[in-house]
């Protein structure tokens, strides 16, 4: 019996945009790297999203997808996932008394550019079939890409932050008996 392997593709895409995975369209190591974790304090995530800036993946949600069998009794199973990617960029300190508003564009700027590459990234073919351990997804679709929008900006912080969703759909091979 196979259920969904939650962390391999949890990793996988981690991987793929900290450039642990290569191929077409991944990202560069060091573009964006590991780090943006839950629990974080403001001051940690700025420290951390200082050179570069940091991400996290997390899956959102699971549902039946609508081409599984019918029946619940079939050995093979096709859910639809949800999945967030979290980018967080950090002014430094020295650019946020800049009056021109200049170094706040720049670092938006960045991170537009950015989920343009964090939706490539995921959605070329194969680019996440299995993580750097061979560890099979089972992700049977590209993902789909739902939306990118900047979910945080603080300014007297420096802190920005961008979500990114996806959908796809992933095989398991319930038991039968």
């Amino acid at each position: 019996m196979s259920g969904i392997d939650a962390d391999a593709i949890v990793t996988a895409v981690l991987e793929r945009l900290d450039g642990t995975l290569t191929g077409v369209r991944a990202l560069s190591s060091g573009q964006i790297a590991r780090g943006d974790v839950p629990g974080l304090d403001d001051g940690e995530k700025a420290r951390r999203a200082l050179y570069v800036p940091t991400m996290d993946a997390e899956i959102t949600s699971l549902e039946r997808h609508p081409g599984a069998p019918l029946s619940e009794l079939s050995n093979l199973q096709i859910l639809q996932i949800g999945l967030s990617v979290r980018t967080t960029y950090q002014l430094p300190t020295e650019l946020q008394a800049d009056d021109t508003g200049n170094a706040i564009r720049g670092l938006r700027n960045q991170a537009v550019e950015d989920a343009e590459l964090v939706r490539q990234a995921l959605m070329y073919p194969g680019g996440l079939a299995t993580t750097s351990a061979t560890t099979a997804t089972n992700i049977i679709t590209l993902l789909e890409h739902t939306r990118s929008e900047k979910a945080r900006e603080d300014i007297e912080s420096g802190l920005v932050q961008w979500e990114h969703t996806f959908t796809g759909a992933v095989r398991i091979t319930p038991a039968t008996s």
